[in-house]
């Protein structure tokens, strides 16, 4: 044992010692520079057990020493990682106990194991995790020539990779076959494996016509030798399985299962070079290309591209001197760079059946990262006004809007609504009536109202926001119909409204007589409202018996407000008999009204014991009010235990309340786990009480990065409310440029709260850049 771990730790130590002594006395050192030669020496150790002992595979690069397969980094295989090397989260494939089967078969004896798959199926990485994990500590060597595959030298215990056998046997299959079989012999115990493309393995196994030289009549007796590992294209349903379990600790598999669930290896491996084609294209037309059809995407255009939308919106990210060359000098070449495919595979972009040019999904997903903050230049919106397909042209309007740009957002729409969008005509017309041009608005909606519900609906409405009531009402009566609610609804609320109570309530007995859905609630609130309670009774009676359940509460509240308890409480006990936690609330409340405490306490408790979580909440307002804390926490987290949010943050305020800072912190990453967003703003108060303001930050980082769309707007609120406005408004930056619908929104509800002192200008009227470079 205490050999195996020398071997395995301290085994080049000696090594770091000499090559130190060496270097010393070469240059002559006095004794302090010998001690800091061996400290050196001392520290490169170290450095390589940090290395050995952290289960990152490293390639230690001392001389003369054998490389095991155990320290190979994955690009030695030829696989894809990051820069700083590190691979995605590894799926186990259903082929891995296939290869594992039969690499240990070959440790004994040595063979030949060959996979078969098609581009980026996984071969490479399921070998390599195979290797690791069975024949770490065996030496490794590798050739991509038969010149390097004949200057082999192979001990025992030594596995040779060869990556596209295919290839390497290409030029003389007869030498390189015969070296395979010799590596592979009986008594050397040497496990050669490479890998075969399935094209490779068609073409081989063919047979040729009569009378043909075999080509391939080599690579045939090796098949015949190997054992042959097949890598399927598509993942199957239990790899999913697997997939969907890394995923939520590695967010690059996460990405590639929602980009391309079924063939996540060819995204993970492709993925980098298409990236590659993009970000390092050859000249800035080409990435102009690539860019412009990016950023399409990005605001809503999902059809695929033709060459004119990819020549004007390229124009945009061009500098001066770059545009003055004119686009059939650049442009042939920039496609031809954009569609050439990544090992024949995928291409950034890629000519669809009408010729046009489709996005590639990992572009897709990755460019909607890769350039978030970055503005789309005026020339995309240019060029999306001329686009085919209505939708994409309606999104876009819709994405411009969102960045503030609504010059392009208003030409866009219009551009859609001339050539027959319905959506867009009535987006549009919203619009101009938010911008007091009305008349435009009016002028857009007037020949769509008689077709369109929607179209009418708007009019109607501007037209009574006008004052111009009588013509609003003269279109709402002209469209009452018994299967649409909406014209008796609005109708009504103009009436009274108007103070024409009367006619209102007369306009829902008619709605009642037509069957109209919900009259009679409308009608019995209409009666309510003007004072007449017995026919309101009556109304809300008949709404109940039709099977509007709300009405039963709303009775109720109407005979306690006349003073009839009695019989507000006869039918709040049959809603609560019926099942209705509102109404056990409701009731809890009448009996408070009514001097009745310990009944309202019966009557909540016996919510509270099945499950009711209303009833919890408003037990345990009543007991803090009752001054009994301990109680009111039990109901609060019975509640939370069974997943209630309110429950949850009720408790949260009433452990910070009680100073009991460590329990309350407890309960707020439960609630964040269970899916409660607003639970880090309790938090933040929690952490802030606690001395703990630096991971606040951090906290909010990580939610954004995880997907949740609240966290970033949650963050900026927190950071309003504590006085750091620039840091918010930085951040408002971000989402407005990248589109993030709620930027208007929201920034119209924290106007009035932090007014100029936030910086930043409502996002009405901005124009896009003209030119955005790399």
């Amino acid at each position: 044992m205490l050999a195996r771990w020398w071997r395995s730790r301290w085994r080049y130590t000696p090594l770091f010692f000499v090559a130190a002594g060496t270097a010393a006395t070469a240059v002559k050192l006095p004794w302090p520079g010998w001690a800091a030669a061996i400290a050196s020496a001392v520290l490169l150790s170290l450095g390589q057990q940090v290395l050995a002992g952290r289960g990152e595979p490293t390639l230690v690069p001392v001389a003369g020493v054998d490389l095991r397969v155990r320290r190979a980094l994955p690009g030695y295989f030829g696989i894809q990682t990051t820069p700083r090397g590190a691979l995605p989260g590894y799926v186990r494939r259903d082929a891995h106990a296939a290869l594992d089967r039969a690499v240990t078969e070959a440790t004994a004896d040595g063979g030949i194991v060959l996979l078969v798959g098609g581009a980026a199926s996984g071969k490479s990485r399921l070998a390599y995790e195979v290797l690791r994990e069975r024949v770490g500590r065996w030496r490794l060597r590798k050739a991509g020539s038969l010149e390097a595959l004949r200057t082999l030298t192979c001990p025992p215990r030594t596995v040779v990779w060869l990556d596209r056998v295919g290839a390497l046997l290409a030029d003389q299959p007869d030498q390189g076959v015969e070296l395979l079989e010799l590596l592979a012999d009986t008594h050397r115990r040497v496990l050669v494996i490479g890998t075969l493309s399935a094209t490779e393995r068609v073409a081989i196994t063919t047979l040729p016509e009569d009378g043909a030289h075999d080509q391939y009549a080599h690579q045939v007796r090796l098949l015949n030798r190997a054992t042959l590992i097949d890598i399927p294209d598509r993942f199957s349903a239990r790899e999913l399985r697997a997939a969907r379990t890394v995923a939520e600790r590695d967010p690059r598999v996460q990405e590639a299962l929602h980009t391309q669930p079924g063939q996540l290896t060819q995204v993970l491996a492709l993925g980098r070079e298409l990236a590659s084609r993009w970000h390092n294209a050859p000249d800035p037309y080409s990435w102009a290309v690539i860019t412009a059809a990016v950023d399409a995407a990005r605001i809503g255009v999902r059809a695929p591209l033709g060459r004119d939308f990819l020549r004007d919106a390229a124009a945009g990210y061009l500098s001066e001197v770059e545009a003055d060359r004119t686009p059939a000098q650049w442009l042939p070449a920039a496609l031809r760079h954009a569609t050439t495919r990544v090992y024949g595979a995928v291409a950034p972009l890629a000519p669809s059946a009408d010729g046009r040019l489709v996005l590639a999904d990992y572009l897709l997903q990755h460019g909607a990262s890769a350039r978030d903050a970055h503005p789309v230049p005026a020339s995309v919106w240019l060029a999306c006004e001329e686009l085919a397909e209505l939708d994409d042209t309606h999104r876009a309007g819709e994405s411009a809007y969102n960045r503030g740009y609504d010059g392009h957002a208003e030409r866009l729409w219009s551009a859609a609504s001339d050539r027959g969008s319905v959506r867009s005509a009535l987006r549009l017309a919203d619009h101009l009536a938010a911008h007091g041009r009305a008349a435009d608005a009016e002028t857009l909606l007037g020949p769509l109202a008689a077709r369109h519900a929607a179209a009418r609906d708007l009019l109607a409405d501007l037209l009574a926001d006008q004052g111009r009531v009588e013509d609003g009402e003269r279109l709402w009566r002209a469209a009452l119909d018994r299967a649409d609610p909406v014209p008796w609804l609005r109708l009504g609320q103009l009436l009274e409204s108007r103070g024409r109570p009367g006619e209102a309530a007369r306009l829902w007995r008619e709605a009642v007589r037509q069957d109209v859905p919900d009259a009679h609630a409308h009608l019995a609130a209409c009666l309510e409202r003007a004072g007449e309670i017995a026919a309101a009774e009556s109304a809300w009676s008949r709404a109940l018996a039709l099977g509007h359940l709300p009405a039963r509460r709303q009775h109720a509240s109407l005979l306690a407000r006349t003073g009839r308890v009695g019989g507000a409480r006869e039918l709040l006990a049959r809603a609560v008999a019926a099942g209705d936690p509102e109404a056990r609330v409701q009731l809890a409340d009448l009996e408070l009204g009514s001097q009745r405490p310990e009944e309202a306490e019966r009557v909540l408790l016996d919510g509270a014991a099945r499950g009711e979580a209303p009833a919890r909440r408003r037990l345990a307002a009543l007991y803090l009010a009752a001054a009994r804390p301990e109680e009111a926490e039990a109901q609060l987290s019975a509640g939370a235990a069974d997943g209630d949010h309110r429950c949850r943050q009720q408790l949260v305020d009433l452990l910070i309340a009680g100073n009991e800072l460590s329990e309350a912190e407890e309960h707020c990453r439960a609630a964040i786990r269970a899916g409660d967003s607003a639970a880090r703003l309790k938090l933040c108060d929690v952490l802030l009480l606690r001395g703990r303001a630096g991971e606040i930050d951090p906290m909010w980082e990580d939610a954004a990065q995880s997907g949740d769309p609240t966290a970033r707007w949650q963050h900026i609120g927190w950071l309003i409310d504590v006085g750091r406005t620039e840091q918010a408004k930085n951040l408002i930056g971000e989402l407005a440029a990248a589109g993030d619908p709620r930027v208007r929104e929201r920034l119209d509800d924290l106007w009035p709260k932090v007014g100029t002192g936030l910086g930043v200008d409502r996002p009405h009227g901005l124009e896009p850049p003209a030119r955005a470079g790399r």
